[in-house]
């Protein structure tokens, strides 16, 4: 006969059918709290703040499965290692919220095999369907390459289908159930300070990692999907725009003489250098065969613009080519308007052999050639340029690993979920 077990019981034993399963999982649960709460007023069903701190109703676990409690409590410190918790999102709908970070963690207990009440927003193939007013339905797809507030702008199209979606624990008009509340801020309602919700942040990245290396040494391996939010977690990418305005600061060339003294040492006594700024010569490169959208062109145009600001003592060339060198503008207000214009072709072949020649006969003082391609390139073979040369990639190009020489980035403004809100 079968002993019944207390929800507490219940809890506990799930956490160690973790252990010896989902080493992963089970390392991120020594961080989660489980606190009982009678009263359905206050705790329904479940929640969780951000702290790890899970309030579970007593009858909400005792109904349940043991199999749908292990899951349950893993959903629950997962939207703690996502970050989920603590920030306001000010100017969000937080029902909506609540239904996109589920679906985001849901997606990934799915994958790994674990199970969630019935009625609950379970994805199945990297997907999920659901129903809209009179009953229509509709898709969200490709779920693992999406943030939950990607997932949330796509709900937010269909509003009026998560109205009803509260903290009962059932199925409302709209067909959609839920398992918990989402604490924003700590256990009395109060919001995190900034530096608090950073402290929390990075606490919960460390744990992250840990469970991480944890699951490599008990199973080999990562569950099934995490091995793309580890790598971003611990190996977060460098914004091409950011590198480039670091680079560009750490060469822009200052020298000092006393032909210019510095007028603010006058006042002293003193007479110190004044500061002697050459110029610095940038080229670029916009490879028009196809492998930039529009949109890729407009931001890749901004940044140089802003780059150009930098300094009076600025210059950068664009070159718009694909075989050939076709047209080279020379980067100011009026011929960023012409730049942005530029028709971008596509299926030509593109060749960056004749930017290299144009760059060693034409440019002879340029410090640095920064090359907007996808990489599916010719590329010269000599290697010793007396510049450097950047490699910006568009997200849909050729791995970094195939790019010969120079520095290579990514112009990628994918998220990841740890980046959280724009706030």
């Amino acid at each position: 006969m079968d002993v019944k077990l207390t929800p507490s019981e219940k809890i506990t034993k799930a956490k160690i059918m973790l252990r010896q399963t989902q080493p992963f999982f089970s390392r991120l649960m020594l961080s989660l709290e489980c606190i009982e709460e009678k009263d359905a007023k206050k705790i329904p069903t479940a929640g969780v703040n951000a702290k790890g701190q899970m309030f579970y109703n007593y009858d909400f676990i005792d109904k349940m499965k043991l199999e749908e409690v292990k899951g349950v409590v893993t959903h629950e410190v997962m939207h703690c290692a996502f970050g989920h918790l603590i920030r306001t999102y000010k100017g969000y709908d937080h029902t909506l919220l609540n239904v996109a970070q589920d679906i985001i963690i849901n997606h990934y207990l799915s994958i790994n095999g674990f199970k969630l009440p019935e009625g609950v927003l379970m994805p199945q193939n990297n997907e999920i369907k659901l129903k809209g007013k009179g009953g229509k339905e509709f898709t969200i797809k490709d779920i693992s390459s999406k943030t939950s507030l990607q997932i949330y702008d796509e709900l937010k199209k269909h509003a009026e289908i998560v109205k009803q979606y509260g903290v009962s624990g059932g199925k409302g008009e709209s067909g959609i159930g839920n398992i918990d509340s989402h604490q924003y801020g700590d256990r009395e309602g109060n919001d995190f300070s900034k530096s608090d919700q950073k402290k929390i942040q990075e606490d919960w990245k460390r744990k992250m990692a840990s469970a991480a290396e944890y699951a490599q040494k008990q199973q080999g391996k990562c569950p099934a999907g995490f091995d793309r939010l580890i790598d971003q977690l611990l190996n977060p990418k460098i914004r091409w725009n950011e590198y480039l305005y670091k680079y560009i600061s750490n060469i822009l060339p200052l020298d000092y003489t006393y032909m210019r003294r510095s007028k603010r040492s006058m006042a002293t006594g003193f007479y110190m250098p004044g500061v002697l700024k050459e110029k610095l010569e940038i080229c670029a490169s916009i490879d028009t065969s196809g492998s930039m959208s529009q949109k890729d062109l407009k931001e890749a145009m901004t940044e140089l613009h802003q780059i150009s600001k930098l300094s009076p003592n600025i210059e950068i060339k664009i070159a718009v080519c694909d075989a050939e060198v076709h047209e080279v503008y020379k980067l100011t207000d009026s011929s960023l308007s012409a730049l942005m214009k530029i028709n971008l072709k596509g299926g030509g072949g593109t060749s960056h052999i004749p930017i290299y020649e144009w760059m060693e006969k034409k440019q002879r003082g340029a410090k640095v050639l920064i090359n907007f391609t996808d990489g599916y390139t010719d590329f010269p073979k000599n290697r010793g340029f007396r510049f450097e040369s950047i490699w910006v990639l568009t997200g849909t190009g050729k791995n970094s690993k195939d790019i010969p020489f120079g520095r290579v980035l990514t112009l990628d403004k994918s998220k990841s979920e740890f980046d959280g809100d724009d706030e």
